[in-house]
């Protein structure tokens, strides 16, 4: 018998021209409209849950935190029960800007759009409630090799550069949702990887990149009343293959044929794991969410500002002038971040870990083994977006994810220090005993 219900929504949060892009360009055009898409559950218990995915490239806590307790008032979702994710799009607003150093002042353009997006999540998360009917759900998973590595070693340095040799997660999730009716369908799907095909060639388009464009194949394929959601995975170090030149060792390549090459195949596998036998779910819901704090490295905080002074790119001396601000005016340095963290059960076999900022592709083997079972995804830039999340094995390789980043936000400039892996196991199986206690 069918005991899960479910509702869902999309609004369009096309922003207008001019406003600050993530790709440090101001918006000049629209290459295909940005939305803000959310699925709303409830179970046999009438435990509620939201998902929400965004075309943005991320979201501040400034911004996030505010949202969250909205939501959740709205709608009387548990504030734990609400999951907004990110898809990452570098060809968005730039909402994640109060995380990032900068001595600026406010940009008017970006604080109005903020202020109205906010309003819009709401009357959407409403919207998709006020949808929630019988349903029926199924689990299929698949593989997908749109992604590579793009971390390559070189001397004592790593690149961003294609590392046909480097790891990302092939894995590919769906769950189809059929209602009654015969147009009654809602697909949720995930998969890891860098959205940043269309800022390469259009630096002040809008656009939802490849995301956006492999919806769009999907509803050309299935019914264009079909609602179709991405929920970004663990994307920190990977980027589009059809971007790789592999001959010269660097992502060359960015056109209109491009995104759409790489739209098309992620849709194809997407309906290949859709097309296999998957498993049907009767969900028992269960959510928890908080914060685990990641020390930071304050030993070279001298030295890097003295690196960033140095240097002749923008970026950088914006950063030292930042930093050198907070030496002789404050506030005192990160000695940890909190991070969000947050665990979803669907049913005993099946979870959903949602992280904050920019996880490397190698957290999920950890998280399975701590969780003990193949049959968890992970979902990155949820809830709040502060830098890249390396773990411990990787902490002090050099490249930008792991050392450069972080003088780009504000809880840097250092690295992470050790112990970052057991801080987070310790706080994952923690969230699960609070499920499983409930």
């Amino acid at each position: 018998m069918n005991h899960v219900q479910a509702g869902w929504a999309t609004v369009d949060i096309t922003p207008p021209l001019e406003i600050p892009m993530a790709s440090s360009h101001p918006a000049v055009s629209v290459v295909d409209p940005l939305n803000a898409q959310a699925v709303v559950f409830k179970d046999h218990r009438g435990t509620l849950m939201l998902w929400m995915a965004l075309d943005l490239i991320g979201i501040s806590h400034t911004f996030s935190g505010p949202l969250v307790f909205a939501l959740s008032s709205a709608t009387g979702i548990p504030i734990e029960g609400v999951v907004i994710n990110c898809s990452h799009t570098h060809s968005s607003p730039y909402a994640c800007i109060d995380s990032t150093v900068r001595v600026e002042s406010e940009n008017q353009v970006l604080k109005r759009y903020e202020e109205q997006l906010g309003r819009k999540l709401v009357d959407l998360a409403l919207q998709a409630m006020s949808d929630l009917h019988p349903v029926s759900a199924a689990l299929h998973h698949g593989t997908s090799d749109v992604a590579i590595n793009r971390r390559r070693p070189a001397g004592e340095d790593n690149l961003n550069a294609p590392n046909p040799d480097g790891f990302y997660n092939r894995d590919l999730w769906a769950l189809d949702l059929h209602g009654q009716a015969r147009h009654d369908r809602c697909i949720i799907f995930s998969y890891a990887c860098h959205p940043v095909i269309v800022y390469r060639y259009a630096p002040g388009g809008v656009s939802a990149d490849f995301p956006g464009s492999c919806r769009q194949h999907l509803r050309d394929e299935l019914d264009d009343s079909v609602h179709v959601q991405f929920m970004q995975g663990l994307a920190g170090n990977v980027k589009p293959r059809a971007m790789a030149d592999l001959e010269t060792g660097r992502f060359a390549h960015a056109s209109e044929q491009v995104l759409a090459a790489a739209g098309k195949q992620l849709a194809q596998d997407v309906l290949a794991a859709l097309d296999a036998p998957g498993r049907s779910l009767e969900p028992d819901l269960g959510h928890a969410s908080g914060w685990c704090l990641l020390p930071r490295d304050q030993s070279s905080i001298a030295q890097i500002v003295a690196s960033l002074s140095e240097s002749d790119k923008a970026s950088a001396q914006q950063a030292a002038l930042y930093w050198s601000q907070r030496i002789e005016q404050g506030p005192p340095f990160a000695r940890v971040v909190p991070w969000s963290v947050g665990l979803v059960r669907l049913t005993e076999e099946d979870w959903i870990v949602h992280l904050g900022g920019e996880p490397l592709a190698e957290w999920l083997p950890h998280l399975r083994h701590w969780l003990n079972t193949p049959n968890v995804f992970a979902w990155g830039y949820c809830q709040d977006f502060q830098s890249y999340l390396p773990p411990d094995e990787l902490r002090l390789e050099p490249g930008y994810e792991t050392c450069r980043a972080p003088r780009l936000f504000r809880s840097g400039p250092g690295a992470f220090a050790p112990g970052i892996n057991e801080i987070m196991r310790a706080g994952i199986l923690g969230m699960r005993g609070q499920i499983q206690r409930i």
